[in-house]
Order: C-alpha cells, then structure tokens, then sequence
C-alpha cells in the first residue's frame, strides 16, 4: 500500500495509476533522504507532489490459447475529472481468419488515445511499447481512425505493427513531439489559430476531435521548423530508425543511382522501363 502523507492532503486513489512509476517515483523520494550528497536544492523539489502520467496496462494468458493486454491513460490526462462522455468514439477491427485478431481503440474528445485493448491468438511482440501510443493525439497514427472508417485497415494490431510506427515507439519519441509542440506554440501563427479554435471549442460550435487537418495545417517558417526537427530526429537515431527515407539519405539514393546515371547516356529517364535490348 502506497499512499501520500498527510501534509499533502492528496486524495488521490494510488490503484489508478502506473504502479511502475510510482514505485520508481519512490525510490527517487527514498535516495535523496539516504543519500548524503543530496543537495538542498533537491531536496526541496522532493516535497513536491509528485505527478503519474504514464498510462497503465494489463495483460494475461486466455483459455483458448487468446493473448489479451489493454492499456488506458493515466487520470492526470484528464485533471477536471473523467467521465463516460469524455470519449468521443472507439474504432474496433475484428479478424476471424486465419486467426483471431481484435482491436479497439478510444479517441477522448481532445482526440487523444485514451485506451487500447488486443486480443489475438497470435502473442504481439513487445506488448508492452503500445503503452507509449497511449495519450498521444491519434493524428500521429497515420490517420488511423479515417483508414479504419473506409476498411483500408482491416486488422488494427497489425497496422500499428508495420513498419512506419517504428519510429512512435522510440525511446526519444516523446522528446521530439515536445520540441516539435513548443516550435509550433511559439509561431505567431499559430497561437492565433489555436485561440480561435479553442474558443469555437468553447462555444460549443466544434469539439476538438472535430478539428481537421485543415484547421491546424502549418505554414511558414513553422512548418520548415517541424520539417527539420524531424529530418534530425532520424538523423540521430538512423542506427534503429534507418527504414525512413531522409534529406541526406535521399540525396545518397539519387548521387548513387546507378540507374539515373546509365539512363541519362543513352537517353531514357528514370521511371522508363528498359526493353530487353536496350545495352545498359
């Protein structure tokens, strides 16, 4: 049993939340009260309450050979209080054959990931990363939600399995939407677009899952910002990141072209299809 001291007077339910991050929150709290090299400076930030955001999880062995884990956000996503009418919607994809592949998926009315639940014969591999999607606006999903609405994307476990979401599932993942969110709450355009918005949310003439890409598309030097921020982020962490193209590795593709290169000699231009008796 974990639970605030009294000084505090925080009535938060402590079963709410990650029970991973609190045990760690713990262990930090213990070593500065043990540690003799603890400075006062940390030691006052320590009386602070401490705050739980990541999102919880469970998981467990099925009869019938099923593999089921769920993960939903922490309460701190919600600090006026949660209630049933703070989800928007769910997007469910249900496979029968070959086997039996479930998903469903809760966007709140912020159009965050609220929670994620799979249920499969087959075990998803490192489970456990999914909790990082949780929380995160489903716009970095690569519209998910609009592919699954339509019937592009008939198992949703294996969607977020492919390849292009390597990169939400990376450790500084969380760091670059950070830069990115500061970089566009810095642009004048921006803050003026924002304050519209929320104010239309406010008046009850949208709500934010209502918000299109239309509504919130970058411009200007924000959008060159965003653009670099993320060309570098792959940079820096191409050695488990390399299956997305970049501005240098697109210039390496086309300096290397054997293909460009021959093609322009005898006339052709990349993208023809060469007859068997063309002399490459």
């Amino acid at each position: 049993m974990v639970k605030f001291a009294r000084r505090f007077q925080d009535k938060r339910k402590m079963d709410e939340f990650n029970h991973f991050e609190m045990g760690q929150r713990l262990a930090e709290a213990l070593l500065l009260e043990v540690d003799p090299d603890a400075i006062a400076q940390e030691r006052k930030g320590s009386e602070k309450v401490a705050p739980f955001t990541r999102a919880c999880s469970e998981a467990a062995f099925l009869p019938g050979g099923l593999h089921y884990c769920r993960f939903w956000s922490s309460p701190a996503l919600f600090p006026l209080g949660y209630s049933e009418d703070m989800i928007s919607r769910d997007v469910v994809t249900e496979v029968q054959e070959p086997q039996l592949s479930y998903a469903r998926v809760e966007v709140d009315k912020y159009g965050r990931m609220s929670s994620l639940t799979m249920l499969s014969a087959e075990e998803t591999p490192q489970a456990w990363r999914f909790a990082g999607l949780v929380g995160q606006s489903v716009s970095y999903l690569n519209e998910l939600v609009d592919r699954c609405d339509v019937g592009l994307v008939k198992d949703m476990r294996k969607f977020l399995l492919e390849d292009w979401a390597h990169a939400l599932f990376h450790d500084r993942f969380l760091s670059l939407r950070q830069q990115l969110e500061t970089a566009a709450e810095n642009s004048e355009h921006m803050t003026a677009l924002i304050e519209t918005l929320w104010r239309r949310v406010k008046n009850g003439d949208m709500s934010a899952s209502e918000v299109g890409l239309t509504d919130t598309a970058l411009t200007g030097d924000t959008k060159t910002v965003v653009q670099d921020g993320l060309n570098n982020f792959l940079e820096l962490n191409s050695n488990h990141l390399n299956i997305y193209l970049t501005a240098a590795r697109s210039y390496d593709i086309q300096s290397n072209n054997i293909w460009a290169q021959t093609a322009e000699k005898v006339g052709l231009v990349v993208g023809d299809v060469p007859d068997m008796s063309n002399s490459l």
